[in-house]
């Protein structure tokens, strides 16, 4: 029996660690600076420790997704959560935002 979580890779095999760091993407900056005024600097709608649990509970998405794509996910079902936003809410607004994207707006 694998007691271990998706996100629990302590002690396995793994190749190299690349140190480099990239230059972040506009959304995530926009992203450390929502999750920032959320979370326990901010508004304290949510702790780092919830933050982590709702990442870790992404199940196979959590090794699929980049470090900035679980934050926010993580984040967004921790404000449907707490009923702070729906999930109906979430969708609309990514909707949106999509329909401006495709259609060469910003």
């Amino acid at each position: 029996m694998n007691l271990r979580g998706r996100h629990d890779v302590g002690g396995l095999p793994a190749g190299p660690v690349d140190p480099s760091h990239h230059a972040e993407a506009d959304w995530e900056r926009t992203a450390t600076a929502v999750n920032g005024a959320l979370g326990p600097s901010g508004a304290k709608l949510f702790c780092v420790d919830e933050r982590r649990r709702t990442a870790e509970d992404l199940g196979d998405d959590y090794g699929r997704l980049a470090y900035y794509e679980r934050m926010v996910l993580a984040s967004a079902k921790l404000m449907v959560e707490k009923g702070v936003l729906s999930q109906r809410e979430i969708s609309a607004r990514m909707a949106e935002i999509r329909a401006k994207r495709d259609n060469g707006a910003q």
